[in-house]
């Protein structure tokens, strides 16, 4: 079984105490890398901006060098605990303009990207800021780079993609910050490098999506002579200007490149060996979407399609560098390309490779929902009947944990909804296979409050026929105190109860088509209420679409549910709810005006109780109307008004009583069975109804069948009968009688 680190566990305790808010209790300040890690982890918890008493904790109790806040709105708050830490990695992605109003805006729209920094840093973390990524808006303020370059004197990497660079401000960039070893100018609608070779420290250029349409455009780029690794790898190899002939008409040489991306350009296999012979240092060329793709050249590595673990290496490079925009397109290849086909004779090695760089993917980028949609594709496949036997227990359990945390994150998002909720439903198809409910290895507690949480949502019109399954399977195993949990649960309540009204509007077809799961929703309510005196007295005071939660139950027992098992446990739910001091005297009335329909079930009862049919479940039917009744007879007087007075001598449930059938009973198993209610309904019962119904029950069967004697005995009925007590006459006379027969 997998276990996780004691450090793993003493960070996730951190940031479950910086979420909750109780962190602020500790009088230290954690060490910066630590301070990094739990700032990821409290940051990617939701996609919403933290509050103000997160930005506290954070702000008073780590010391942070590092800041992603790309996938994140950027607000006054969150600037002020910039402030407080001495950075030396800055990433920013969104400003809220809702917040700032027009502050960092001119009259053109044009963003003051220089306040932003100035309001976001400190003089001392400007001068040691090492890597800065700001994509706060596609158009800047002209002059920003000279400015923002002697702000930041010591900035080795810059990322602006998608922010346009027209006229002189790309070669003012380049003189502006002399010493960048890293510079993404991804889609900056750059048309020339003129210019680039003022960065003589540059190893790491990022161009993609740059229209340079002549081999003079990329003149420039040659000046850059310590380059270890270009990418201007494009979308579509038909788009734009044809990149690699440009470079290679240049006719110079990058002595240091070591690694190419060409993804969905022109490369061609003449041009790769022209490379090899003039770039000494090449060791890697990406070939994906190119005429390359599925080739193989003796001498350099190229990534593409043609192997699967040439592919793993590809994504694995994608998710190190960040490419957003290739994650979900590869995913989608490896589904299309491999996994579709994938037999259970495949290498399992690489399958089990597959997994990990599948899940290393959802996590990076569990923001992206076309990330998650293709990712939960590929689980799919890779989790078929044959497929799954080849993977090991550590890609079972990582494979869970990601599902889980890129499905809760995924419902923070708010842009493509519609792939959104199709990948968590295919998520829910995955958890649902009976390989992952039964793998010994899976993570209970997690998958059960995962779902526990998704049926305490408004999850209609839909029916969680999947998830209901998953959490009946769960609660098998739950240990007590997390049982008790589930039980406080009111929300859960809540949502069951409004599935339960919706059989109620429903045909009996639509109850047959969904029995299982009604059978589990009746099942958790029951528990629920039996457990918790919280919850029961949330139930008894809940609403669900302008009707109460109690006369719905009694509607669907009586109506819906005439002739099913599950009528029985509406009884138990109700019978549980009798413990709650409130529950008679908001619901006596209703249930006295009732009081004929739960007389109904004991003389179905006594029915049963002379065939071989049926005899358990009319047991515990009676049991449980006896108990309802009872509690009626215990009323106090005041709440009586306009009634007869319900005396234990001459109600019509004692009248049925003495009414039972005296013709042989059978020996049926089930009937046997019934020796456990009626052993609970005497020791337990605090009313007098449910006892003298056990005690004219055995009575009867006494009278017809002497040999009942020695069960009633090993089944405790003796000793049970023999510790009645009660105020009644007629109970005790009825104690003797019975007694009389046992001797």
């Amino acid at each position: 079984m997998e276990i996780a680190r004691l450090s793993e566990l003493s960070l996730q305790s951190v940031v479950d105490y910086i979420c909750n808010g109780t962190y602020d209790n500790v009088d230290y300040k954690l060490s910066p890398n630590l301070s990094n890690q739990i700032y990821h982890s409290v940051i990617n918890k939701t996609k919403e901006a933290p509050n103000k008493n997160i930005i506290k904790q954070i702000k008073n109790k780590l010391q942070l060098t590092k800041i992603n806040h790309m996938y994140h709105k950027l607000n006054r708050n969150t600037m002020q605990m910039f402030r407080s830490h001495i950075l030396d990695h800055l990433m920013i992605g969104f400003l809220d303009f809702d917040d700032f109003g027009k502050k960092y805006k001119d009259e053109n729209d044009l963003v003051d990207v220089v306040s932003v920094l100035e309001d976001s840093t400190t003089y001392y973390c400007r001068k040691n800021l090492k890597l800065l990524t700001i994509r706060v808006q596609l158009n800047y303020q002209s002059g920003w780079a000279e400015v923002v370059g002697e702000m930041l004197p010591n900035l080795e990497t810059l990322n602006i993609t998608g922010i346009k660079l027209t006229g002189k401000e790309f070669p003012n960039l380049c003189k502006s910050f002399p010493k960048l070893k890293t510079l993404d100018i991804s889609f900056c609608a750059v048309t020339n490098l003129k210019g680039i070779s003022n960065l003589k420290n540059l190893e790491v250029l990022i161009i993609r999506g740059l229209n340079l349409a002549t081999p003079e455009d990329m003149d420039d780029l040659f000046g850059c002579k310590k380059l270890r690794m270009l990418d201007f790898a494009k979308s579509n190899r038909n788009e734009g200007a044809s990149v690699m002939w440009n470079y290679m008409k240049c006719g110079k040489v990058l002595e240091e490149l070591e690694f190419l991306d060409c993804n969905g350009t022109d490369i061609d296999k003449s041009m790769v060996e022209v490379l090899m012979s003039t770039h000494k240092k090449l060791k890697t060329i990406v070939t994906l979407d190119s005429i390359l793709d599925f080739s193989t050249i003796p001498g350099i590595e190229l990534l593409n399609s043609s192997t699967p673990q040439l592919m793993i290496k590809s994504l694995h490079y994608y998710i190190a560098v960040n490419r957003n925009p290739f994650i979900s397109w590869m995913l989608s290849l490896f589904r299309k390309t491999y996994l579709v086909q994938w037999t259970e004779d495949g290498d399992r090695e690489v399958l089990r490779d597959f997994v990990r760089v599948i899940c290393s993917a959802m996590k990076n980028f569990c923001w992206d929902p076309c990330v998650f949609y293709e990712g939960v594709k590929c689980l799919l496949e890779i989790t078929k009947e044959g497929n799954i036997k080849g993977l090991g227990p550590m890609e079972i359990s990582m494979l869970i944990d990601q599902l889980i945390e890129s499905g809760t994150k995924s419902k923070t998002l708010t842009y493509d909804v519609e792939k959104l909720n199709a990948a968590y439903s295919c998520s829910w198809n995955l958890f649902h296979q009976p390989q992952i409910l039964n793998s010994p290895l899976l993570k209970i507690k997690k998958l059960c409050w995962y779902t526990v949480d998704f049926l305490a949502s408004k999850f209609a019109p839909s029916i969680p026929t999947k998830q209901l399954n998953i959490l009946w399977n769960m609660l098998a195993i739950f240990d007590t105190e997390d049982a008790k949990k589930l039980c406080e649960r009111t929300d859960l309540l809540d949502s069951l109860l409004d599935f339960l009204h919706l059989c109620n509007t429903e045909s009996q077809v639509f109850m047959e088509e969904h029995r299982e799961s009604i059978n589990i929703v009746l099942e958790v309510i029951y528990s629920m209420t039996k457990v918790n005196d919280e919850t029961a007295h949330h139930f008894i005071n809940k609403k669900v679409q302008k009707i109460h939660a109690i006369p719905l139950m009694i509607q669907l027992s009586d109506i819906k549910w005439n002739r099913w098992p599950e009528q029985i446990k509406v009884f138990e739910i109700l019978v549980n709810l009798t413990r709650v001091e409130k529950f008679m005297k908001r619901w006596g009335r209703y249930l006295r005006m009732n009081s004929k329909f739960l007389r109904n079930q004991l003389k179905g009862y006594y029915n049963y109780l002379n065939t071989s049919i049926g005899t358990y479940l009319a047991t515990v039917k009676a049991y449980c109307s006896m108990t309802i009744l009872s509690c009626l007879m215990c009323l106090p007087n005041q709440n009586k008004k306009k009634y007869y007075k319900w005396k234990i001598e001459n109600t019509e449930m004692v009248k049925s009583c003495q009414k039972i059938q005296t013709s042989h009973i059978s020996m049926d198993l089930e009937f046997y069975l019934s020796c456990s209610i009626l052993h609970d309904t005497l020791k337990k019962s605090k009313y007098d109804g449910p006892v003298m119904w056990a005690l004219l029950t055995m009575k009867a069967m006494l009278e017809r069948d002497i040999d009942l004697v020695e069960i009633f005995k090993d089944s405790g009925l003796l000793s049970a009968v023999q510790r009645v007590r009660s105020e009644e006459k007629g109970v005790m006379k009825l104690k003797l009688e019975v007694l009389r027969l046992l001797y």
